[in-house]
This record gives C-alpha cells, structure tokens and sequence, in this order.
C-alpha cells in the first residue's frame, strides 16, 4: 500500500508541474501577440486597385498589408497600438 501511494502521488505531482507549465506558457503567449484591426480605404473610381490600396495603407500605417475585397473595397490591416 506504502508504494502504490508514493507512485501516485509521484504521478499526480508530475502532471500539476506539467499543467502548471503549459498554462504559464499560454499566459506569456497571449501577451506577446498585439490584436490586429483593419480600416476601410475609400477610393474615388469605386474600384479596388491593389498597388494604389498598398500605397494608401502603408502611407496609413507602417507596418501593414491590404487587399481589395468585393465590391471594389480595399481592406487595410495593421497591429493595433
């Protein structure tokens, strides 16, 4: 009874270290990944150009991607602050 009772509880403080770990792990991730946002770009012509909806949206935000979406709406996607 005296070894079954050591290896238990040798098992059960193994899996609260390795628990323990992996929610440590995921605290640390979520507070290194910045929240993305995105802006609508309006455009004049009422079509999406993809080298004038870049330009607009690195002129907007540095760091930043675009793509133009159906019905001719350019989508700016950047890190919020």
């Amino acid at each position: 009874m005296k070894k079954t009772f050591q290896l238990l509880l040798t098992i059960l403080t193994f899996f609260i270290i390795l628990e323990l770990g992996f929610i440590g792990e995921y605290a640390t991730s979520q507070q290194r990944r910045p929240e993305q946002c995105y802006v609508n770009i309006p455009n004049k012509s009422g079509k999406c150009v993809p080298a004038e909806c870049k330009a607009a949206c690195t002129k907007m935000h540095k760091v930043s991607a675009s793509i133009c979406l159906p019905p001719g709406t350019c989508h700016c996607y950047y890190f919020c602050s």
